[in-house]
């Protein structure tokens, strides 16, 4: 047998050896309550409205960075396409794309009488004194 022996009048009387209720007191409302609650209401619409900011801002960031990318892939594309004049500086040029050859050119997309012969226009660029290219969307 056990050391622990439960007593047989505590079982008669059904009781438990441990508790089963644990009660705490109620909660008074205040008016300093109402003031607290008010002011973490407050809080939290100010924490709302900096979280919306700075989503606002990365959404900005975000597409400024894609355009960065964007403008970048197009350079590159200008650097590895046939051109068959010598670019001038600060004269608009088109940059088109047929099948993988990108090809630069005067002519604008709203130029031509049917459909491009050297595919999609990808974007205007004009070329800086600097060498560098100025991208835009056409």
């Amino acid at each position: 047998m056990s050391d622990l022996t439960i007593p047989k009048n505590l079982l008669e009387k059904k009781e438990k050896t441990y508790p089963v209720q644990i009660t705490t007191p109620a909660e008074k409302i205040t008016e300093f309550t109402l003031q607290l609650d008010a002011g973490l209401a407050r809080t939290n619409d100010t924490a709302n409205n900096e979280a919306a900011r700075l989503q606002a801002q990365a959404r900005l960031l975000l597409e400024q960075a894609q355009l960065i990318e964007w403008q970048a892939d197009i350079r590159q594309k200008i650097r590895s396409s046939s051109i068959r004049f010598k670019p001038a500086v600060h004269q608009d040029y088109y940059l088109y794309e047929n099948s993988g050859d990108p090809q630069l050119t005067m002519i604008s997309p709203d130029e031509w009488a049917g459909p491009s012969p050297y595919g999609a226009c990808l974007a205007k660029v004009r070329q800086l004194g600097d060498l560098t290219w100025d991208v835009q969307h056409p």
